[in-house]
């Protein structure tokens, strides 16, 4: 069996202050060692075009909290529990990259 795990160049330039100032802002939590920088923006999640497309086509602007800290984490081969409201996207931060995992 072949396995791709993500690391997640695209949000490495922000600067730690940078990090902590969005996550207070998106009012996460997350504990851990290491912990993958959270992804502000679809393309920094590094989905193919069709995926792109297919969010930006929904109505989506940018990834919700749970999103942007998910993708990196469960991209990178990390464990993690997720805890959001109803309706935060968790569902789609988690099947997502389950599809580009697949399709890309």
């Amino acid at each position: 069996m072949l396995y791709f795990l993500f690391v997640f160049t695209a949000s490495s330039h922000h600067l730690q202050s940078e990090v902590a100032a969005y996550r207070k802002a998106k009012e996460m939590f997350v504990k851990g060692q290491k912990v993958p920088k959270p992804v502000a923006t679809f393309e920094e999640a590094g989905f193919p075009k069709h995926v792109l497309d297919a969010l930006y086509g929904q109505g989506f602007k940018e990834p919700t909290p749970i999103q942007a800290q998910g993708w990196p984490m469960a991209l990178s081969g990390r464990d993690f529990v997720g805890i959001a409201q109803t309706g935060s996207g968790k569902t789609l931060g988690v099947r997502e990259n389950k599809v580009c995992f697949i399709e890309c």
